[in-house]
């Protein structure tokens, strides 16, 4: 299942709960919704695709919304081979002008190592941080930096854990 979730807000607060897809980075699962047809490697093997678990948000005002919430890690429906949680936040700053966007998104939590293996587990942490500028009608700019580390091991240098053995 791609998505099944519940989401309620109140104000300037909304919570997410269910599987969604995820905050992390600026390409995303469906394909009608990026500008091209391919995927960036981060996208493929550095980035969770969905998280299941909540997400709350917190609309500050109209340029500043913040994100926390708890999930079951990176693409685990449930915590069947793993019994830990990991953190999903993040922020997002939109200009007054609606013209440039900054969202910095965080995923940190114990993971399996190998694929649908009970143990062992090491800590994942994958960073976002995505700038956008709408630069006239038919032309914008996005810059993206991912950072990552599993269990000591840094991205890109060397394969790591997201998505197979890792090792």
């Amino acid at each position: 299942i791609p998505q099944a979730y519940v989401e309620l807000g109140v104000d300037d607060w909304s919570v997410k709960i269910g599987h969604f897809y995820t905050i992390i980075g600026y390409e995303v699962v469906t394909a009608p919704d990026n500008f091209f047809m391919t995927h960036a490697y981060t996208m493929q093997y550095g980035e969770p695709f969905t998280h299941t678990g909540a997400l709350i948000t917190k609309k500050v005002n109209d340029q500043l919304s913040l994100m926390a919430g708890i999930t079951t890690g990176w693409d685990n429906f449930d915590n069947v081979y793993n019994n830990e949680y990991s953190f999903l936040g993040g922020a997002t700053f939109t200009a007054s002008d609606g013209n440039s966007k900054l969202a910095y998104a965080v995923s940190v939590g114990e993971e399996e190592t190998l694929f649908a293996a009970q143990a062992p587990t090491e800590t994942r942490f994958v960073q976002s941080v995505v700038y956008s500028r709408t630069l006239t009608d038919r032309l914008s700019y996005v810059f993206q930096s991912d950072y990552g580390r599993c269990a000591g091991r840094m991205v890109p240098r060397r394969r790591w854990c997201p998505r197979g053995s890792g090792r």
